[in-house]
């Protein structure tokens, strides 16, 4: 046994490995993901690729961990929900967007709705799919909130020609 051959005990061992909790802490997944993108960055550069990530100081904590170019809209909404609006909103993060969400009423304390910056209540009359294939009511949230452009996901309102014309004509881009 090597850890006795050293002169550790297994409880020894297991304490100097610290707990799982403080290797899954916040502070430690920031420098993880930090490192991945310096490692991600270096390695394009070594091979004469350009990368949109890049910061004066990559050693310091508060530098933009994604894209410094220009954001493509200032708000984004995920007109989904779950998972597939989870990702839309951290894929607009990711580009420096605000994120918009909406929800049926029976989906008020679903992950999506806390994801966003923003989100808003469907109508609470109608079934929760029926919420979220009223175009009329997204639209609506779109223009009085300033949203610029819709992901719509898949399912629901992706496949949805009058969804798409109806944001163009009020102006709001369809991703």
């Amino acid at each position: 046994n090597q850890r006795s051959a050293r002169g550790l005990s297994t409880s020894t061992a297991i304490r100097s490995l610290g707990t799982l909790s403080s290797w899954n802490s916040p502070r430690r997944r920031i420098h993880h993901i930090r490192d991945q993108h310096k490692f991600i960055h270096e390695s394009h550069s070594l091979r004469g690729l350009s990368t949109a990530a890049t910061s004066a100081n990559d050693d310091d904590d508060n530098a933009a961990p994604y894209s410094t170019a220009p954001r493509p809209f200032e708000k984004l909404m995920a007109a989904n929900r779950g998972e597939i609006a989870t990702r839309i909103m951290r894929a607009g993060s990711e580009l420096g967007c605000g994120t918009v969400g909406i929800y049926s009423h029976e989906d008020r304390f679903t992950q999506h709705r806390y994801k966003a910056d923003q989100a808003f209540e469907l109508s609470s009359s109608k079934s929760p799919v029926a919420a979220y294939l009223d175009i009329d009511t997204i639209v609506k949230v779109c223009v009085q909130n300033g949203v610029q452009a819709v992901h719509p996901g898949y399912g629901f309102l992706s496949e949805n020609a009058s969804f798409a014309k109806k944001l163009e004509e009020d102006g709001v881009k369809f991703v």
